[in-house]
Parts: structure tokens; sequence; C-alpha cells
């Protein structure tokens, strides 16, 4: 009896941390919407651009930055430095995008 008390609580820590894994795959799905939505298409060179601002990070070659993109390769949700660049970008774009429509209907 004292093994199912101990495989009840790792039963539940696994389950905690399947909730956890959920939840932060619903979040990577909620950023490849928006950047679907917003990200420009010439996006590679810029998104180093933004890499090259942040210290100590290497910089990662434009086709793992297509791939990271396109999810082609399986470890594109281990790449969140590419990510977050790629969401500054996307970011960025959509308030362009927004000052250009309050110009235009201006």
């Amino acid at each position: 009896m004292d093994n199912f008390v101990t495989n009840k609580e790792n039963f539940n820590t696994m389950l905690q941390q399947k909730k956890q894994t959920k939840n932060m795959h619903l979040h990577i799905e909620n950023v490849y919407g928006f950047l679907d939505e917003h990200l420009p298409y010439s996006y590679v060179d810029e998104v180093i651009s933004i890499m090259k601002k942040k210290r100590g990070v290497k910089l990662p070659s434009k086709s793992t930055i297509r791939k990271v993109r396109s999810r082609t390769t399986p470890s594109h949700e281990k790449r969140l430095d590419i990510l977050n660049a790629l969401v500054d970008l996307a970011k960025r774009n959509k308030s362009d995008k927004e000052k250009l429509t309050e110009k235009i209907s201006a």
C-alpha cells in the first residue's frame, strides 16, 4: 500500500505536468496564429537584426528561422529565442498596419 501512495503522488505530478504542457502547446498555437496574421512576407533578415541587438545570443541561420516559422523542424518549440524575435517583428508590423489604417481613415 505504501507504493500506491507514492504512485498516487507521482500520478498527480504527472497530471500537473501534462496540463502545463497542454497549456504551453495552446499558447504556441496562439503565437503561430498571430504570426500568420501579422508577420511580414520578408521576415528573415529583420529577425536576424532583432536577434543581433540581444547580447549573448548565437545568431541562427536563415534556414533555421524559416524552419521554425513553418514548423518543419521537430524542435521548433525549443527555439523560443527565434519565436520571440518573430513575435517582436509581428507586433511591430501590426502596429505599423494600425497606424496606416488610421491615416487612411482620417
